[in-house]
Parts: structure tokens; C-alpha cells; sequence
């Protein structure tokens, strides 16, 4: 838990000795909260704008391991800080009340400020304390951390829309006995990073495919991904599908994370359509923890709205939990060709998070002509597959089984091969003789076969 200095461990004020050496005022029963939390084995830091003797010697004296002064960025290093300790941005808490703060509360788990905070900060929170900066506000939160904790539990916001007397909105905070903490656990985000990227010719290339290019933005597709999905687990469980041609370029792209993935590249021997690769990892997965389950995104996409996917994420994992295959519709905007379409069947709703529904999926429709295509967006009942998938390992690899058997025994030899240190040529020899069959299984004919666990969801 990092929060800020001035304005939240102190009041903003400006004090000064006769001699004319700057004070600040920090409160006495804050820092007994932040060892409280140390005793309870939470990694406690400051970051802040500020660069001053006296946060050093408030740290030291509060034994604090990460000390940050001088920071504009304040997000980029608590993303750091994150990567550091194996942890992903929806389990740090932040704690702010400046402009400056802003980027950072909006990206972490749980968000909060002091009652005088700016309005900005205040309408952007989770949570606004009762106590104000310097007057026990860090308190407040770490007390209420410590009673989750001690309860098993996860913190929940009910935004209920409570008006204070000042005209602006405060959150009211709870907490609630659950299951995200366990589903995060077990979730293993995996990036589909093996395109080549043929529609975005000529800027693409096999090897530098879009994925590797900056297309919107300061980094890289792959790398926007990479922070996307940190946000829901931690960096070393994240996998990298992808094939030995690409697998160094994309290591340079994501050397952020070096460390956390330095055993988490699963190689396909051989290019081939999107159920083998999934199936590999899956089988990897399974091996590392029974009970994991995949976040499957491309690494090539764009996505605007990091709140909504989180939100997206939360329910397709309660929902997989049940052994739904479930896959993030698009609302089409335009009569699109390149895409497949998926038909929800609204009558039924599997889950509901806020406005947010899960339904059964009704009939998937692969790339339609351009006539079909301009029925379905008139139509108003049909999403664009987007390729993003969740479901347990086991349970696809269940449909790859029974509806995939020779794909299956295909990559489950392969992936006894490379347990044992396999060569590639032996990779491909498990592969079946006859390409074009097998190249024709992409993971949406395992859900479509399996349709009665198959579930959509609209991630805009």
C-alpha cells in the first residue's frame, strides 16, 4: 500500500522553525497503521512529488522498504513496484488526494482519499475517508485492510450513490467473505502472440508482426497488452504463446517483466491455427496448477476502457468457475467482413456483475459476406468475436478431447516431448499428415462443439 505524503500522511501545511527549517506534521496514529500492516505482512511504500529530508527520516523511522520522492509518474512506479514483488495492480491500494494522483488511483485495485481531497480525486475514488489528510485518513484505510484481512475477505465497493453535505459523492466501502481473491490465484493470463499479421502488410512482417509495432500510442501492441492484463494477476503467471521465430523479439519488447516470464514462453513447434496453441499452454498449465484458468487475449488488440475489461474479467472468471467457455463479444459498429459473429441467447442470463450479463451462446457464424454482415448489425443481436476467451484449462482441453481427438493426441504427445527436452522435428512429427485438416481447428470449433458450456458476455 503506497499512498502520498503531503495532503495524506500530513495536512498540506507549510511549517517553519524560527531558524527557518521546514516542518511537516504527520500523524502519530498513521504510522502505528502502516507497522500494523507490516506486522500483517503487507508490503507498505510512499511515493510522492516531494523531496525532502524528513519523508526519508519518516520512512526509516517507520521502517518502510520503498521509498519514492521525486516522482512525476507516480503510476509507472507503482507498476514497478508491483512487477518487484510479484504482484499485479488490482492488489495494490493507493492512497491520494492531488491531480497528480489521478493516473495512479484510477489503475490500482482499490482507490481512496482523504475528505479534502480535490474534487477531481474525490469524484475518481473507490473510497473517501471520514478523517482528512494528516488527521488519521491512512488510518482509516489500513484499519479497514487489517479487518478484511482478519475476516478472509475480499473489499468490495457499493457505490450507492450516498450525497455528502458538500454536494459530492462518497462511496461507501464494505467487505464481503469471497471468491475473486481465489479466482486471481487462478488466473493465468495467456497472450496469443504468433500472428503474423498478413492484413497489416506491409508494415507487418513475419517476423516483426503488428503485435511488435507501435500502432496507437508510446509502446507496442504487445506491450499494451502486457499492462492490460496485469492488472488482473500477477506478472509471473502471465504466458507467452507464441513460435521460436518471434519468441527473442518479443522477450526484448517485454524485458519489463523479464524475470517473471522468463519460464512462461510456450513455443509452438510449428505455425498452425489457434487450438493448438491454446491447447499447449493449457496442457502446461494444467501441469503447474490443476485448477488453472485461462484469460485468452490476442496480443495484437486495442483496447480503451481498462475498468470495463477488468469488469469483464471478474465475471467471465465467476462464470467459468461453473465450467462455462465463455468468449467477449463485441457490439459491431459497421458491417465487418474479417470478423466472426456470436448470436446470444438473451432469454437466458448465466451471471450478472452491475449492468454487465453473461448469456448462453445461440449459434456462432464464422466471417460472413458482406450482405449477411449488414443483417446481423441491422439485426442488433449479434457481437463480433473478439478472440478473448476465459475458461479452465482442464475444461477445453475436455472439449479438444472429445470433440478434437486427433488434435489432441497430436499436441499431447508434443507436449510430453517437450517435457523431456524433445527437438523440433519431433515436435512436428506428432503433428497429423494432413495440414489443411488440421489447420481448419481453430478453438472456436471446440467451443462450438461444446456449445452447452459455451457463454458470451459484451465487453463494450
Amino acid at each position: 500500500m503506497p499512498p502520498d505524503v503531503d495532503g495524506v500522511l500530513t495536512d498540506a501545511g507549510m511549517y517553519y522553525s524560527e531558524s527557518g527549517d521546514e516542518w511537516k506534521k504527520f500523524n502519530t496514529r498513521d504510522g502505528m497503521g502502516i507497522k500494523l500492516l507490516q506486522r500483517a505482512g503487507i508490503i507498505t511504500a510512499i511515493v510522492t512529488q516531494e523531496r525532502t529530508k524528513l519523508v526519508a527520516r519518516r520512512a526509516e523511522k517507520l521502517a518502510i522498504p520503498e521509498l519514492h520522492q521525486g516522482v512525476m509518474d507516480k503510476l509507472t512506479v507503482i507498476r514497478e513496484m508491483a512487477a518487484r514483488h510479484g504482484l499485479s495492480l488490482k492488489q495494490v491500494a493507493y492512497i491520494g488526494d492531488d491531480v497528480n494522483d489521478l493516473e495512479a488511483l484510477k489503475a490500482v485495485g482499490f482507490s481512496a482519499s482523504p475528505a479534502d481531497g480535490l474534487p477531481d480525486i474525490v469524484a475518481a475514488v473507490d473510497y473517501v475517508c471520514q478523517k482528512k489528510g494528516g488527521e488519521g485518513a491512512v488510518r482509516e484505510i489500513i484499519e479497514m485492510i487489517l479487518d478484511a484481512q482478519q475476516q478472509s475477505a475480499t473489499l468490495t465497493v457499493n457505490r450507492s450513490n450516498v450525497t455528502r453535505e458538500d454536494g459530492l459523492h462518497l462511496w461507501r466501502f464494505t467487505t464481503s467473505r469471497i471468491t475473486n481473491n481465489d479466482l486471481i490465484s487462478h488466473l493465468y493470463p495467456v497472450i496469443m502472440a504468433g500472428g503474423s499479421g498478413t492484413r497489416f502488410w506491409p508494415l507487418s512482417r513475419q517476423l516483426f508482426p503488428k503485435q511488435l509495432l507501435r500502432i496507437m500510442g508510446d509502446e507496442t501492441l504487445i506491450q499494451q497488452t502486457m499492462r492490460r492484463v496485469v492488472c488482473a494477476s500477477a506478472p509471473n503467471r502471465v504466458m507467452i504463446s507464441t513460435n521460436p521465430a518471434q519468441a527473442e523479439s518479443i522477450r526484448v519488447q517485454l524485458s519489463e517483466w523479464k524475470d517473471a516470464l522468463t519460464d512462461n514462453f510456450v513455443l509452438e513447434p510449428e505455425g498452425r491455427n489457434t487450438a493448438p496453441a491454446i491447447a499447449l499452454v493449457a496442457l502446461e498449465l494444467v501441469r503447474r496448477d490443476p485448477d488453472a484458468m485461462m484469460l485468452v487475449v490476442p496480443a495484437d488488440h486495442i483496447v480503451k476502457g481498462q475498468r470495463a475489461f477488468d469488469a469483464a474479467v471478474s465475471l467471465a472468471a465467476t462464470l467459468a468457475t461453473q465450467d462455462y467457455l465463455v468468449t467477449f463479444g463485441i457490439k459491431p459498429i459497421r458491417p465487418e467482413t474479417g470478423y466472426g459473429y456470436i448470436k446470444p441467447n438473451r432469454k437466458v442470463t448465466l451471471g450478472k456483475q452491475g449492468t454487465l450479463k453473461g448469456h448462453p451462446v445461440s449459434r456462432f457464424v464464422e466471417k460472413p459476406n458482406a450482405a449477411k454482415a449488414a443483417q446481423y448489425l441491422k439485426a442488433g443481436d449479434y457481437y463480433w468475436n473478439s478472440g478473448m476467451f476465459i475458461w479452465r484449462a482442464a475444461a477445453i482441453l475436455d472439449e479438444i478431447r472429445r470433440h478434437q481427438p486427433i488434435l489432441f493426441r497430436g499436441i499431447e504427445r508434443i507436449g510430453q516431448l517437450m517435457r523431456t527436452g524433445g527437438d523440433q522435428a519431433g515436435h512436428r512429427r506428432c503433428l497429423p499428415d494432413t495440414h489443411a485438416g488440421f489447420d481448419r481447428y481453430g478453438c472456436h470449433g471446440a467451443i462450438e462443439e461444446g456449445r452447452d458450456r459455451a457463454g458470451v458476455l459484451s465487453v463494450v
